[in-house]
């Protein structure tokens, strides 16, 4: 989830959630030049692997890389390369099927088009260990480093999202991120459409598919908002008390409608007339992140004082270990860093004081659904991106109904894999769906 916090905080914009943008992501790089959005600046890197016991090795990123890995996994990346570089080629085939104006019903249907339904399937250990005949000791190290980094799990998730995280690690391309955030793509968005109106402090509460008086099929939404001082235009209303608390309930009616939020996350949101079948209960897993701003304690890490700690950290998968990954994430003019932290469970602020030396700040984020756990699912358990809802009318349904249309979920694609480009992929699908649904109801 895409979320930055501001420069007030810990001296400079940090993203909490989403990061890293990868070269060929061709809709997120092409926000970036068209608002001129500046990108981060890159920094020597020191990437280490930690175990919980000492560092598996400590590599200065530049020319010597390549070497060192083939030193200590031989020709295992070699096959790696390959099915990243195979995968990330087959997925930027929706590109110009999107530019032509194909859209996908379902995740399924999408992946199938793609020719990546296959590795949805199975698992990355099976995948890279069984399939790919890869060293063990490679797949254990940098291929889960790489997923604990980007999504917090191991290689049990499905191999094509594991390939999707490889390449997030610059694996087929280059990576990078931005000075003042990704948050500030969507802002940037926003801005540049003037036609669109954000509802601020506004719960949809209730999607129904409504058959008007003049008999048209329509999306009729209930919102409630707290602040009965802003009044959004043509919409009808009633006040009601909800635990003591006055909220403005407004009922407003759509052309089309698009969920673009997790509906495991939307506890106070009714789809009347939804299929039995929708699948609203996918496993999320929880991120906690913590930023310090301060320095790190070689003797944590069991090095002498003197020694540079890395400053990109992976590590293996071991549930003994308070995080995930800890990595530079900014460094201050005054010379101090920021160091952020991706752990499954809160880290302890004793952990903290062992982990670094000095901490003149400390902020930390909860994540209860950062994003799905991206286990290999059959596609008969995957959400659709087209939910139909039984129409409903005030009085008797017309003799002779216009055809219904459904609503547009993004969130389905997460099912599959969960990235910033992957989103924008599956709003654009939905921007397709729609723009053919509102043509079929000109004609």
């Amino acid at each position: 989830r895409a979320h930055t916090l501001a420069a007030a905080e810990l001296g400079v914009p940090l993203d909490a959630g989403a990061t890293a943008i990868f070269s060929r992501n061709l809709y997120l790089s092409s926000f970036v030049e068209r608002f001129q959005l500046a990108k981060a600046r890159d920094a020597a890197q020191v990437l280490g692997l930690w175990d919980g016991a000492g560092f598996r090795f400590r590599w200065p990123e530049g020319s010597l890389l390549p070497v060192r890995m083939l030193s200590r996994y031989g020709l295992s990346p070699l096959p790696v390369i390959k099915a990243v570089s195979t995968a990330v080629d087959r997925l930027c085939k929706v590109y110009q099927l999107q530019a032509n104006g194909r859209s996908w019903a379902s995740p399924g249907e999408l992946f199938e088009s793609l020719g990546l339904y296959n590795l949805t399937q199975v698992s990355a250990y099976e995948y890279f260990e069984t399939m790919l005949h890869v060293s063990p000791k490679f797949v254990r190290e940098l291929v889960d480093g790489a997923s604990r980094d980007n999504y917090n799990q191991d290689g049990h998730i499905n191999a094509f999202v594991d390939l999707v995280s490889l390449a997030g690690a610059g694996i087929g391309g280059s990576v990078f991120g931005l000075a003042n955030g990704t948050t500030q793509i969507a802002e940037a968005l926003l801005a540049s459409s003037p036609k669109i109106s954000p509802r601020l402090a506004t719960t949809v509460t209730k999607v129904e598919h409504r058959y008007t008086d003049s008999g048209s099929a329509r999306f009729r939404l209930t919102t409630a908002r707290d602040d009965r001082s802003v009044r959004a235009p043509n919409v009808s209303k009633a006040s009601f008390e909800s635990g003591g608390r006055p909220n403005l309930l407004e009922y407003e009616s759509y052309d089309a409608v698009v969920i673009a939020t997790p509906l495991e996350t939307s506890h106070r949101l009714e789809l009347v007339g939804a299929p039995s079948a929708l699948n609203t209960s996918r496993p999320y897993q929880q991120t906690y992140v913590t930023f310090v701003c301060g320095s790190v304690s070689a003797a944590y890490f069991g090095l002498p004082a003197a020694s540079a700690v890395p400053t990109e950290m992976l590590t293996v998968e071991n549930t003994s270990l308070p995080f995930s990954t800890l990595a530079v994430h900014a460094s201050l003019q005054n010379g101090s860093h920021v160091f952020k932290l991706f752990s499954r469970r809160p880290i302890d602020e004793a952990v903290l004081d062992q982990i670094f030396t000095t901490r003149h700040r400390t902020r930390r984020v909860d994540w209860p659904a950062a994003y799905t756990r991206l286990l290999p699912s059959p596609t008969a358990s995957w959400p659709q991106f087209e939910i139909w809802l039984s129409p409903t009318a005030d009085g008797d349904l017309p003799r002779n109904p216009p055809p219904t249309r459904p609503i547009l979920y993004t969130g389905a694609m997460e099912s599959a894999v969960s990235c910033m480009e992957t989103q924008v992929i599956a709003a654009k699908n939905a921007a397709l769906r729609i723009e053919a649904q509102l043509s079929q109801l000109a004609s």
